[in-house]
């Protein structure tokens, strides 16, 4: 995590130490951000992870990590919410961080009467603090549109959260039963006359070994209400949404058609509307590609060999800002309209433009075709760092890519920045 040794014993021994607090840190990680800043609309993607550190059982000092995956392994859970520009889809930062442990007496659901606590008594209050902490950070917001996968699909969300200011975008997790109908929800949208179709590309998906396509997309819309489930005793016996479901046409031998089925409190009145739900939709792949660079392919968080659970936590909030700017990076390999000062100091500027030579190849193909000032120029220098070729009929430099060319460029400018001041050119 540091340029030298020296540097990283440094770092470990400040995690280790119990003055600095988890919660203080992710208090001070948001408010680095300075989300209140801005105000248009913005998207909130949320998701959960978990940090496996079964590996280290064996030299873990304390019983601060819990229980994750089959509830056989050692870990913690990692719930960050990623903000995001609806208009240009800039990355700026997380508005809420959530990270804790599961204990083994949480376990048996039966002897726990689980389905009938109330909900602030469940893992799954993580979506809705999630978003309470969201609109605390984005006061100044125009509006916030909070997106997230099946496991969000909540009635007590849909009926807390929205307000004029706050909406949401939610993958439908379950069929769910009509208010003042026999139909289901999914027997419902079916019926719906198709509205239109669409080309969307989706990313590749390296977990699932499915290379980058162009999807034909259905897609269908309506208005819905869906009851309450009997479980529940509080609140409106139904809540007024409105549902999209976006199916694959053709999909290449071997792939499953993608089905999304999505439910929101944005108005869906036509194709347009229902396409903007889709691609909003779409986004929420970005979250994925922030744990991949935090875990074994990245940034390896979970192969640290710190001994202290509570350091572990907290190495994790501190290795989020590198992962955001790789993501930040592989999203604007070609954006020339996002300027480079939004990730990059003055200092880091002139320090890539002393590298940009020692990248460049010989032919005008093999240089860097952007403009300096724009962010493009700086991913370009990264990605040549990180083993791109630079070549133009290359695919473009990927995550991981990009993630080598940062701790590249890290280790160049700490170099950089003390022969800039031993020769007294600042």
């Amino acid at each position: 995590m540091g340029a030298n040794k020296a540097q990283t014993k440094s770092f470990y021994r400040f995690l280790n130490n119990q003055a600095v607090g988890l919660n203080e840190v992710i208090k001070n990680h948001i408010a680095d951000y300075q989300l209140d800043q801005h105000k248009g609309h913005l998207l909130c993607i949320n998701d959960t992870s978990e940090m496996n550190f079964t590996s280290h059982q064996g030299r873990l000092k304390n019983d601060t990590l819990g229980l994750v995956g089959n509830n056989k392994d050692t870990g913690f859970f990692l719930h960050p919410t990623l903000v995001m520009d609806a208009e240009t889809d800039q990355f700026l930062g997380f508005s809420s961080l959530q990270i804790w442990t599961r204990s083994p007496h949480k376990l048996d659901k039966n002897a726990r009467k689980y389905p009938t606590l109330p909900i602030t008594e469940k893992e799954s209050f993580k979506w809705i603090k999630a978003m309470t902490d969201s609109s605390e950070q984005l006061a100044n917001a125009r509006m916030i549109t909070v997106i997230a996968d099946r496991e969000s699909d909540l009635y007590e969300e849909f009926q807390r959260i929205p307000t004029p200011k706050t909406q949401l975008l939610i993958r439908s997790g379950q069929n769910r039963k009509l208010y003042g109908s026999d139909k289901m929800l999914y027997q419902t949208l079916e019926g719906q006359p198709i509205a239109g179709s669409y080309e969307l590309i989706i990313p590749a998906d390296v977990s699932r070994k499915q290379a980058k396509r162009i999807a034909v997309m259905c897609v269908k819309f309506c208005a819905v209400a869906l009851k309450k489930p009997a479980l529940l005793k509080e609140g409106k016996d139904f809540v007024s949404l409105y549902a999209v479901q976006a199916q694959e046409l053709h999909p290449p031998a071997g792939v499953v058609p993608i089905c999304w089925r999505l439910l929101t409190t944005h108005e869906v009145h036509d194709l347009d509307q229902a396409r903007q739900m889709v691609n909003f939709y779409k986004l929420r792949w970005w979250i994925e590609q922030l744990f991949r660079v935090l875990k074994s392919q990245g940034l390896n968080v979970e192969g640290s060999e710190l001994e202290d659970g509570e350091s572990l936590k907290k190495l994790c909030v501190y290795a989020l800002p590198t992962a955001l700017k790789v993501m930040q990076l592989v999203a604007s390999r070609s954006d020339v309209n996002t300027p480079i000062q939004t990730v990059f100091s003055a200092d880091e500027q002139v320090c890539l433009a002393a590298v940009l030579p020692t990248v460049n190849g010989c032919s005008d193909k093999s240089k860097n075709p952007h403009s300096p000032e724009h962010l493009a120029w700086a991913t370009w220098i990264i990605a040549r760092l990180g083993g791109w070729d630079g070549q133009p009929s290359q695919r473009p430099a990927g995550m991981i890519t990009m993630y080598r060319g940062v701790l590249r460029f890290n280790s160049l400018f700490e170099g950089w920045m003390l022969l800039y001041k031993d020769v007294g050119t600042r």
